[in-house]
């Protein structure tokens, strides 16, 4: 019997709800890192409940709860008093993660110190990245939430712009407005992308997954990993509908996971390619032939991209990529690591 295969969500440590519903109907576990003192957000538990979301809380017996929440507390209250303040701090600050208490003549000097330091050689390192994760979280939610509130102003334009249409002829329809009033999805992983991935992969090595698939939703994220890599290869791209589709309807779920344990476990090369592309093909008309009297299968999909890395685990990628000079722990049997991303339409 095959173990269970996960799909670990990077380089975030909340998730949407609604991303949860989407990846049950190909996984049969979805594992989420969270910081120590981080209760899952409204809208997960009943996903924890029934067991497809494992909530992975590394450094739990490391680091003490109670001084990180009051570390957090100071960490907001300084950010309150001293908005777009501080030039030297932000100088010295640069690229790099804030150490621990925000006390302005200390701080400059904490970040010299950290400045070119090995991370595991700092004593505040682990605190540090607490902190930053929680500052991240935070921050993400927030931007999750204005996201789908303009989703919805988005939808009221558009039903605003079909009123106006019409009685309108074919060439004057849409002349309201050809542009809409807010872009497209931002990319909340853009946003200090190379402290994201080093203080996510501190949780990952911390607590690594035996079996699983890395997966995120944000394109800078997948190319922050995957850009520099030489050697990979773009295995699978299908789509799925959004819509909740009857259980035994859901055909390519034990297909997709019998595909992904081949691709971790064994040896790339043409014949598996072949195999890969096989099998890819075979999903796709799984999905396609799937009957739904309630919804077109067209209305709302959800895209999915996978990429191998050859000759390499999950655990030596990350650290590769984050700058750590380690190869990683890496679970016995694994002989590629698989890179996927999301993006619901």
């Amino acid at each position: 019997m095959r173990p269970l295969l996960s799909v670990t969500y990077f380089p975030f440590t909340c998730i949407a709800p609604s991303l949860v519903e989407v990846l049950s109907f190909c996984f049969h576990r979805v594992v989420l890192y969270r910081p120590v003192g981080s209760a899952p957000q409204e809208g997960l538990q009943p996903w924890i409940d029934k067991g497809l979301l494992d909530i992975h809380t590394p450094f739990a017996e490391v680091i003490d709860e109670k001084a990180l929440m009051a570390e957090l507390r100071n960490w907001k209250t300084w950010g309150l008093l001293n908005q777009d303040a501080d030039l030297a701090y932000l100088k010295e600050m640069g690229g790099k993660i804030a150490p621990v208490d925000p006390v302005t003549p200390k701080m400059v000097s904490e970040i010299k110190g950290l400045s070119g330091n090995d991370p595991d050689k700092s004593g505040n390192t682990d605190l540090a990245l607490q902190l930053f994760l929680h500052l991240a979280q935070e921050f993400d939610q927030q931007s999750r939430e204005l996201q789908e509130q303009l989703k919805g102003v988005r939808a009221q334009q558009h039903a605003l712009q079909a009123l106006f249409d019409i009685g309108q002829p074919e060439e004057g329809r849409g002349q309201v407005s050809k542009e809409p009033f807010f872009g497209a999805k931002q990319d909340v992983g853009d946003f200090l992308i190379e402290n994201r991935m080093a203080a996510w992969n501190r949780l990952f090595q911390k607590d690594p997954v035996e079996l699983s698939l890395l997966l995120t939703d944000s394109p800078s994220s997948l190319a922050f990993l995957l850009d520099s890599v030489e050697e990979k290869a773009e295995v699978l791209n299908f789509e799925i509908p959004i819509t909740q589709p009857p259980l035994d309807q859901v055909q390519w779920k034990d297909r997709l996971e019998k595909l992904f344990h081949t691709l971790l476990t064994k040896p790339w090369n043409d014949e598996l390619q072949r195999q890969t592309d096989q099998a890819g093909h075979q999903i796709e008309a799984m999905v396609h032939n799937r009957e739904n009297s309630t919804t077109k299968l067209a209305d709302s999909l959800a895209s999915f991209r996978w990429y191998v890395v050859p000759r390499e685990g999950a655990c030596s990628l990350l650290n590769r990529r984050c700058g750590r000079n380690r190869t990683g722990d890496e679970a016995e049997g694994i002989t590629n690591v698989l890179v996927g991303l999301v993006e619901l339409g």
